[in-house]
């Protein structure tokens, strides 16, 4: 049996509380299951983590990576890229 090629999803999160959950639901939703989820917080002063980390209980595939400091949407972008090159 062949494995499935992986699939990698990078979600970027700074202060998206409101749509973050919606986004990770949908995310969760999908049957194919050899993907690598990975949701980049960009300092986050809202409940946007909470709703992260609710989702990435559930799912295996999901993993946080987070900023302490605010690095803006480019860098975010590159870190994604950094990470889902591994």
């Amino acid at each position: 049996m062949t494995q499935e090629p992986l699939v990698t999803v990078a979600v970027l999160s700074p202060n998206l509380e409101g749509y973050i959950g919606h986004s990770l639901k949908t995310v969760n939703k999908q049957t194919y299951r050899n993907m690598d989820i990975v949701i980049l917080d960009d300092a986050s002063t809202d409940d946007t983590l909470t709703e992260i980390n609710h989702w990435v209980a559930r799912d295996d595939r999901m993993r946080l990576i987070k900023n302490n400091k605010r690095r803006g949407v480019a860098a975010m972008r590159n870190r994604a890229l950094k990470e889902i090159s591994r």
